[in-house]
């Protein structure tokens, strides 16, 4: 009884977000999902030469996911995980790269560092660069992208975006669980780069 009531409570708030207009910041078009862990996601996409840009945001926060030299691939599809790219959150103003090497779940676990009690002391750095060929693929989807974006959210989250990139020349990243990220543990670093979500301005 409580699923069938449920299952009808997301059904009527999915035609409700269906018929109206989406939110700010999200743009006009956005395609919303509604899942019991998340809420309501919404998703859109960028194409542009030499790549596309893949939303998927809320109010709150928003992921960018860059991808180079393809068309618009979808999310959760094994080609998705395999474009090469570079993915934001906003709310970690955190850049991490996609596809150039093999990375596998177990990648960020193997490059932890433990004492002899097994407490954790370190992440060993990317043992990958990235070169400026890259970048510069990257920087021209961002560029392309900017100007077509159709909201100011997405103005201003490449906008920072291609700030982001402009800060590293692709050595001495970081590891994270997808990947090789632009986030050095440098605490000055943080200091002078650490700015409001773009998204949301707080």
């Amino acid at each position: 009884m409580a699923s069938n009531w449920l299952n009808t409570a997301l059904g009527l708030a999915a035609i409700g977000v269906l018929g109206g207009c989406a939110p700010d910041p999200i743009p006009a078009g956005a395609r919303p999902d509604i899942t019991l862990k998340n809420g309501i996601v919404w998703y859109w996409q960028q194409p542009v030469e030499g790549g596309c840009v893949d939303w998927m945001a809320q109010e709150a926060w928003v992921d960018a996911r860059v991808q180079v030299e393809t068309e618009c691939v979808e999310r959760g599809t094994t080609e998705y995980g395999e474009v090469n790219g570079l993915s934001y959150s906003s709310s970690f103003d955190e850049i991490t790269f996609h596809g150039y090497w093999p990375w596998s779940p177990n990648t960020s676990y193997d490059l932890m560092v433990f004492d002899e009690d097994g407490n954790w002391i370190e992440t060993e750095p990317c043992p990958h660069e990235l070169a400026e060929a890259d970048l510069r693929k990257l920087r021209a989807v961002v560029e392309q992208a900017l100007q077509i974006s159709s909201s100011q959210g997405e103005t201003k989250v490449l906008g920072r975006v291609e700030e982001r990139l402009a800060m590293t020349d692709g050595t001495g990243l970081a590891v994270s669980q997808f990947g090789c990220s632009h986030r050095p543990d440098d605490p000055s670093w943080r200091d002078t780069a650490a700015r409001p979500n773009p998204w949301t301005d707080e």
